[in-house]
């Protein structure tokens, strides 16, 4: 359905239930004529490439579950707010905007922490690891710097997926779990890594993507 010349649509005092994705509109604002409704029987929202310049105020005053929300390619700038880091979240797709500041540490229940191309610097805290049900992180094309904590390569054991390219990491690579490593895909390219690749690497059976930084 196209709907191109729609202007304004109205879907409030419904029991709508599941994902709403209005992902690749024209939006530069959500507005929603209650600020304080309550859109607790939706799990999902979808508002990736929507020309947005902030995060729609309504997300503030929910306090349902959302399993997946995605704000992806939009113009929005400033830190994370924390509000979002408060939420119980398994999907956050934020890349491709320009947010700045360190990487915050998000609910233990996330799965997915998509953050690539935007502004982000500082080094990753080791908090990162308190995420016990992280599963992808893409932290590419950013301003990282510094080591990777040595805990991370410990997380090799429920990471699926990983991409810390284009950033300014220096140091070793952490040995990555010698018990168990469930990591398919890897990049750590455009970096100054220093050394050499961890021989535990050899314990990803399941690797079909990995991509190297130039050693010094």
């Amino acid at each position: 359905m196209q709907l191109s010349q729609l202007s304004e649509l109205d879907l409030s005092h419904n029991m709508l239930t599941g994902y709403i994705d209005l992902s690749a509109n024209g939006f530069s604002s959500i507005i929603f004529p209650e600020p304080t409704a309550n859109v607790s029987h939706i799990n999902g929202l979808g508002l990736g490439s929507c020309n947005l310049t902030e995060i729609p105020q309504i997300l503030k005053n929910q306090e349902s579950e959302w399993n997946w929300l995605d704000l992806s390619n939009n113009n929005i700038s400033g830190q994370i707010p924390e509000w979002v880091l408060q939420r119980t979240l398994y999907t956050l797709d934020l890349s491709f905007n320009n947010f700045h500041g360190t990487l915050p540490t998000l609910q233990a229940t996330i799965q997915i922490y998509l953050v690539s191309n935007n502004r982000l610097s500082g080094e990753i805290p080791s908090s990162i690891c308190e995420m016990e049900n992280l599963q992808a992180l893409d932290l590419a094309d950013n301003n990282f710097t510094g080591v990777l904590p040595p805990c991370f390569g410990n997380h090799s054991s429920r990471f699926s997926a990983f991409s810390l390219s284009g950033n300014n990491f220096i140091g070793k690579i952490p040995e990555f779990n010698k018990d168990r490593c469930r990591l398919t895909a890897v990049d750590l390219s455009s970096n100054s890594f220093e050394g050499s690749l961890p021989r535990s690497l050899m314990n990803c059976s399941g690797m079909t993507s990995l991509l190297v930084p130039r050693f010094y």
